[in-house]
């Protein structure tokens, strides 16, 4: 049996009254402090798609880089995560299974990307000693998507759709907008987002389409979450 996990929205600082800044994570309105392990550990899969044993080595590794010595352990900090649902795990006997498992009840949500952007990124890596000079050309260009990997993101922002939505419409092949398409499946099925999530398990593009999201995500271009 394999288990993914991903982290949830997506990281903001708030200001203090001092005008220190401190991390939460923003899942649709509601905002969620965490301690310097929960931290680490939803870090590091931001952006990422990684099982127990590479979550449990990266998160060894940012502790090591902060310097903390943690009373709690890895597993414990990982309960607090996923109960708060500030990231998801999805299990299943094949990969395919288990990403779509990872990612079905999900809303995908386009991330802001110009220029200005990536540039501030290369400086901020370039500062942190990640990123050689030599680098910032790759990191400037604007990553070429796959023809289904521009549809997602142009869905993704016409309307909040889930992974189970995506794939349905995506199946279909509706020529109608999304939102229409939806709508009419929804009024003419007994379907709701829920048992939707178990039914588009089946469809022959459940692995292009999951495929085309996991990209989208590992390439910074979209961010998972739930509303």
């Amino acid at each position: 049996m394999l288990t993914l996990y991903t982290a949830v929205g997506h990281l903001i600082l708030k200001k203090r009254e001092d005008r220190t800044s401190y991390p939460m994570v923003l899942i649709g309105k509601q905002e969620y402090g965490l301690v310097p392990e929960e931290l680490i550990l939803w870090s590091s899969l931001a952006f990422q798609i990684l099982n127990l044993e590479e979550l449990k080595h990266f998160y060894q590794e940012g502790l090591e880089a902060k310097g903390i010595q943690s009373a709690g352990s890895f597993e414990y900090f990982l309960r607090r995560l996923l109960m708060r649902e500030l990231i998801t795990k999805g299990a299943g006997l094949t990969g395919v299974d288990a990403l779509y498992r990872l990612l079905g009840g999900l809303y995908l949500e386009p991330v802001k990307d110009s220029l200005f952007l990536r540039l501030f990124t290369c400086i901020q890596l370039y500062t942190n000693g990640t990123l050689p000079l030599s680098g910032f050309k790759k990191r400037l260009k604007k990553p070429e998507n796959t023809k289904l990997e521009a549809l997602i993101l142009r869905l993704s922002h016409e309307l909040s759709l889930s992974v189970a939505e995506l794939l349905e419409y995506v199946d279909c092949q509706s020529q109608l907008p999304p939102r229409i398409a939806l709508q009419k499946y929804y009024d003419n099925t007994e379907e709701t987002c829920d048992t939707l999530a178990e039914q588009v398990q089946i469809h022959k593009t459940q692995f292009p389409v999951l495929q085309a999201i996991g990209n989208l995500y590992l390439q910074k271009q979209i961010l998972f979450n739930k509303f």
